[in-house]
């Protein structure tokens, strides 16, 4: 992806952890995509994607 952008951090629990998550934003196509993608099972993952397909 190009032009990444950090667009804000902000602290997982204020006060009781020093831990600081960063949050990106990127545009992407359904060209880049390289896989089906979705998780693994095996892991009790279940990845969604949010973004509606007007977009």
């Amino acid at each position: 992806m190009d032009k990444i952008q950090k667009i804000f951090q902000a602290y997982m629990s204020p006060g009781s952890v020093t831990e600081i998550l960063h949050f990106y934003i990127a545009e992407y196509s359904s060209q880049m995509k390289k896989g089906e993608g979705g998780g693994l099972e095996e892991e009790g993952e279940n990845i969604e994607n949010s973004i509606p397909k007007s977009l």
